[in-house]
């Protein structure tokens, strides 16, 4: 039964027995039912032990025990092992047993009761024994469940311990959520999150990482990745096309000397441009003057195609892939196990640098590392800014 949780402060049930397994919480013949009612499986909580084989009522066992009762539960060292069946917090929960206070758990069944908004306390072996004595000495003593603050106290002598719990099912079992509960909580900001990722998403299948730089050239300047509209739509040239372009290469280099995997490539490579492309190439003359600064090989020459590709900026997603298809690209280069930057300038769709990237895997290469100027003009979010670059 979802209900918030937040002090319980009640008697408690002893089970001072270690090794109890969900085949003893939970016999397996009641698997085959076909209700999910808690009650159903809470009516047969420890079915063999509460009865007889002749349906007959046990009178020894704890929970026929008028004396005891409450909504916590004190078990032995090592509760819930066994089979991973979900019956068995369904039959606790099902029982009405919110707490359950023993010195170990099982990790899935403890991960079971958490779903079922059943709290699993996990105290020392010393704290666990004091229970059992002050509950045996009287069944009506109380114990406190703080999961605000993640303590249980024995009230009959007042000691206290902390327990662990993960975050994200401490805020479920406080507003009575479950895991589908809390996705339609967020939903609002999962639709805000899924439609910008529509604008800028890293469409990574086949590359091993991918960082866009926001780079500006000049502090003053307000544009986003100045230096790329610099080279790309400024139509400067001479010495200011130079300068700009050796900033930024300086810019690509010192990044990736400070980034675990990217440092380590020897290989490098623009994605490659369409057959008949005309003007510079900026992925091209930006691989190439990171492969001097570096010391390491421009592969991008190695990237041949056999067919026409058509322009893909008035393309849906569907069409620019079946453009680069229709490409024929391939790469010449034998790159088994060798690790690939793999350079663009805009990362906007992600379908140019994915195909390439599928081609280099077909190519058998190691990690293939994506590294671009910016991922939109308009768009500065969730961007990497490298000190010292504004």
């Amino acid at each position: 039964m979802k209900q918030k949780f937040d002090i319980i402060t009640s008697t408690c049930v002893p089970l001072p027995l270690e090794n109890v397994d969900t085949d003893q919480i939970i016999p397996a013949r009641f698997l085959k039912a076909t209700t999910r009612e808690e009650s159903f499986f809470g009516e047969n909580l420890f079915r063999d032990w509460r009865y007889h084989a002749d349906g007959t009522l046990n009178k020894d066992f704890v929970l026929n025990d008028p004396a005891y009762g409450g909504e916590i539960l004190v078990a032995g060292k090592n509760f819930g092992s066994g089979s991973s069946r979900e019956h068995a917090a369904w039959a606790i929960a099902g029982y009405g047993f919110r707490v359950v206070i023993s010195s170990f758990f099982a990790d899935i069944h403890k991960n079971n009761e958490l779903n079922n908004f059943v709290l699993p306390v996990v105290v020392s072996e010393d704290f666990l024994s004091e229970l059992f004595a002050s509950i045996k000495a009287d069944p009506k003593m109380l114990v406190e469940v703080d999961l605000p603050n993640q303590t249980v106290t024995n009230k009959a002598t007042g000691r206290s311990e902390r327990f662990e719990i993960n975050g994200y099912k401490k805020y479920c079992l406080m507003n009575a959520l479950d895991d589908i509960d809390f996705l339609l909580e967020n939903k609002d900001k999962i639709e805000a999150w899924e439609q910008q990722q529509n604008l800028r998403v890293f469409l990574k299948d086949n590359l091993f990482s991918s960082i866009a730089l926001d780079l500006y050239e000049d502090k003053t300047k307000q544009r986003p990745a100045t230096a790329f509209y610099y080279l790309k739509y400024a139509r400067i040239s001479g010495e200011a096309y130079k300068k700009t372009l050796t900033w930024t290469a300086n810019e690509f280099v010192r990044t990736i000397q400070s980034l675990p995997f990217y440092k380590d490539c020897k290989y490098i490579s623009a994605v490659p441009p369409r057959p008949g492309k005309k003007g510079l190439d900026l992925p091209a003359l930006l691989a190439t003057e990171i492969s001097k600064k570096l010391i390491i090989e421009d592969i991008t020459s190695t990237f041949q195609y056999t067919g026409e590709k058509a322009q893909g900026k008035t393309l849906s997603r569907d069409d620019k892939w079946a453009a680069w298809e229709a490409a024929g690209l391939s790469c010449t280069k034998d790159l088994e196990g060798k690790d690939v930057i793999l350079i663009d300038d805009l990362y906007q769709s992600g379908i140019s640098v994915n195909f390439v990237g599928m081609k280099l895997q077909e190519a058998n290469c190691g990690k293939i590392c994506g590294l671009y100027i910016v991922k939109s003009l308009n768009d500065k979010d969730n961007i990497q800014r490298i000190p010292g670059s504004e």
